[in-house]
């Protein structure tokens, strides 16, 4: 999100803010004639404010007044947390005329508009997490919020943009959680076996999009002096016509990423994040980390490659450049729908994307999502999405990449630290030491979370804390079964 245009909070005249009494005698702050409760009935205002919260759920609330409704909360609702959300001028007045809360409030205060877009919503995600913290809860002191209406439109919209977050969360939580823990404990032996990665110079990589039909001849001009990554994509196209990859590249976690590996030749390197499907792994894989939560319960140093990028090209690039290649050539990375295609023919999924709708749903666990042609922008046979367009800006900012004409060129000029590393082949020790360290911090620790969530969905009638003690019972013995 970009910083807004204002950018200071502007005091105003917080000398001048003075408690005064309402008609129903409740101290309430004012600024000349404008009061920041209901100068009539306190209590009335309040019962409307709290009038739809629940009991145990976590309350967002915008402005704090003199903090009546705090109190009211607190007292009738058991809240699970509570968030107070101010103007500093509030803030600061409040504190000088001794006002104080409970100490289990969480009292937030902004110096400036793009403080409130840097920090805000990193700040509510380290305070709510909807598997600990039930359901969120906003209420307004329209008073505060209406005087101040600049700084609470800024907070506003950042509460917006993490209230998406949060339900993109969710659902991926729950529909990935059983799926990331399942994958997790059937590979530990397998994280433990893996190959090392070699040094790499140049390379080419192969993505799956349309313009690769047109591509096959130069890809095996170039197998010549460059090593061949492709993504797992693309490994039935280029073995249909005569080409084995040096190293696929995996990051999904589904089972349908098995779909790619039934025409892979045994000697391709497969290098795999270290929560893709399970069976695609074998004695000839390379495990990396990427930055997802599990990554702190493995305790081997193995490399790490960054998946932040929409798809397994961007992984492939990094994993290049991280191994030493000074040349990178990228085919078929399209970042486009061409000739109404957003995969190459005879890949996996070339029939199943259709591009006439927004949704196609191929099993329980993951729903494909591609924009309507429509919706994008057309140059020529090509419709370039708003996602795609993100996704290409973004790898050409991360990697320094250069178009030319439909390849992308990475050329690396960077000292490289290339150097193999050997990691703890232990799994038994691994698997009971991580155990021990999440119950221990089975209320905070961020690595259950999904695993939780999941067992949650199937015994909605546990609690939070004993869902997350369960799946975590449940999973201690599932992992020793792997493990022996």
């Amino acid at each position: 999100m970009k910083p807004s245009v204002i950018l200071e909070v502007k005091v105003k005249n917080m000398s001048k803010i003075k408690y005064i009494q309402s008609k129903d005698n409740y101290a309430i702050p004012a600024i000349d004639n404008y009061t920041f409760h209901s100068r009539y009935s306190v209590a009335k205002e309040v019962e409307n404010v709290i009038a739809n919260l629940k009991p145990d759920s976590t309350v967002i609330s915008l402005g704090l007044g003199a903090g009546h409704h705090i109190k009211q909360i607190i007292n009738r609702f058991s809240p699970n947390r509570i968030i107070i959300i101010t103007h500093p001028d509030i803030y600061e007045s409040f504190i000088e005329n001794g006002h104080v809360l409970d100490p289990s409030v969480n009292l937030i205060r902004f110096d400036s508009f793009e403080e409130i877009d840097s920090r805000l919503v990193p700040m509510l995600h380290s305070l709510y997490q909807p598997i600990l913290h039930n359901s969120l809860s906003v209420v307004e002191i329209k008073n505060e919020v209406n005087y101040f209406s600049d700084y609470f439109k800024i907070v506003k919209a950042n509460l917006s943009h993490f209230q998406e977050q949060l339900q993109g969360d969710i659902a991926t939580q729950a529909e990935l959680g059983k799926v990331w823990a399942d994958n997790f404990f059937k590979k530990i032996n397998f994280l433990a076996k893996g190959k090392l990665p070699p040094r790499l110079d140049k390379v080419v990589v192969v993505a799956a999009g349309p313009s690769l039909e047109e591509k096959f001849e130069r890809i095996k001009e170039l197998q010549i002096t460059h090593k061949i990554i492709s993504v797992d994509t693309a490994i039935p196209i280029l073995e249909a016509n005569g080409i084995s990859a040096d190293f696929s590249i995996s990051i999904d976690p589904q089972f349908f990423t098995s779909m790619h590996y039934r025409m892979v030749n045994q000697t391709t390197v497969r290098v795999n994040e270290f929560l893709t499907e399970w069976s695609i792994s074998n004695s000839n894989t390379i495990h990396f980390l990427s930055n997802h939560p599990y990554r702190l319960l493995v305790d081997k140093k193995l490399p790490a490659y960054d998946c932040s990028g929409g798809n397994a090209s961007f992984s492939a690039v990094d994993f290049a450049l991280k191994q030493g290649s000074q040349e990178i050539i990228c085919v078929g990375l399209d970042f486009a729908i061409v000739n109404n295609k957003a995969y190459a023919n005879h890949t996996a999924y070339h029939k199943t994307f259709l591009t006439n709708s927004d949704r196609f749903q191929t099993n329980e666990t993951m729903n494909f999502r591609l924009a309507k042609p429509k919706d994008g922008k057309k140059d020529g046979n090509k419709v370039v999405t708003k996602r795609a367009s993100i996704y290409r800006d973004l790898f050409i900012k991360k990697f320094n990449a250069i178009q030319d004409n439909d390849e992308f060129v990475i050329i690396n000029k960077a000292e490289t630290n290339f150097h193999q590393q050997e990691f703890s082949k232990d799994e038994t020790k691994v698997c009971k030491e991580f155990f021990v360290m999440m119950k221990k911090n089975a209320e905070i620790h961020p690595c259950i979370l999904p695993l939780a969530y999941a067992f949650k969905k199937r015994e909605n009638k546990l609690s939070n804390k004993e869902a997350i003690e369960k799946s975590i019972d449940y999973h201690i013995k599932k992992a020793s079964f792997f493990c022996n």
